[in-house]
C-alpha cells in the first residue's frame, strides 16, 4: 500500500482543546494495563475516540482517575452504556489531579449541530 493512500483523520493537539465541545463517539475499546519494554507502567481504561462537527477526531482515555467521573456524568444523563454517546452531546473539559483533562458529557444535543 502506498503511504499516501492510508486514510488518516485530522487530530487536534490535546493542549488546544476547547473547554466545551460538541462531540459524538465514533470508536471505543478497552485498553488493558501493561508494562512497556522499558519497564514503564501504562494504565488501562476505556479509550473513546470522539469526532467534532468538523470531523476532527479526539481520542480520550478514561482510566482509574477519570472513569468514575465519566460514569457519574453518564448516570446523571440516564445512560447505562456508551451507545447513546454515538449521538451529538455537549462535553466539558474536566481537569484531574494527574494527567490530561478529559471530556465529560453534560447534555444531549437535540438536533444535529451546524
Amino acid at each position: 500500500m502506498k503511504l499516501k493512500d492510508v486514510p488518516i483523520k485530522k487530530q487536534i493537539d490535546i493542549t488546544a482543546l476547547p473547554q466545551t465541545n460538541i462531540l459524538r463517539l465514533v470508536k471505543e475499546e478497552i485498553r488493558e494495563a501493561m508494562t512497556t519494554k522499558e519497564g514503564k507502567a501504562k494504565a488501562g481504561g476505556l479509550l473513546i475516540t470522539f469526532e467534532d462537527r468538523e470531523g476532527i477526531q479526539i481520542p480520550q482515555k478514561y482510566n482509574a482517575i477519570a472513569y468514575p467521573v465519566f460514569v457519574e456524568a453518564m448516570e446523571k444523563l440516564g445512560y447505562e452504556d456508551t451507545e447513546s454517546l454515538k449521538e451529538w452531546h455537549e462535553y466539558k473539559l474536566v481537569a484531574f489531579r494527574m494527567g490530561y483533562p478529559r471530556y465529560i458529557p453534560t447534555k444531549k444535543i437535540k438536533q444535529k449541530p451546524i
